[in-house]
């Protein structure tokens, strides 16, 4: 998980730091549809997402570091792996 914001008690951070966070989970489950995903044109289209989302990750973490904020930025957090085993288990569609 994403750890280490510089003030953490502002809860400005703590929207940047769940924002950041949600971008990182989007390009996880995108990503592990596209390898789920049997028809390769729908896993290509799954693979752009998650290059967005990691894209939008990124740019907000730059972002961030600009304005002095700095944070580390990890994996996908508790709750996308936990989404996307419900994914493999019942099928994505499901969730």
């Amino acid at each position: 998980m994403m750890t280490k914001l510089l003030m953490m008690n502002s809860k400005k951070n703590k929207s940047y730091l769940a924002s950041l966070q949600t971008e990182v989970d989007a390009a996880y489950l995108y990503n592990q549809i596209a390898k789920a995903e049997k028809d390769p044109g729908s896993a290509g289209v799954f693979r752009h997402l998650a290059e967005i989302e990691l894209g939008h990750a990124t740019s907000m973490h730059t972002s961030l570091a600009r304005q002095g904020i700095h944070l580390d930025l990890s994996g996908p957090s508790w709750r996308a792996r936990i989404l996307d085993r419900i994914g493999q288990l019942f099928g994505y569609d499901y969730i």
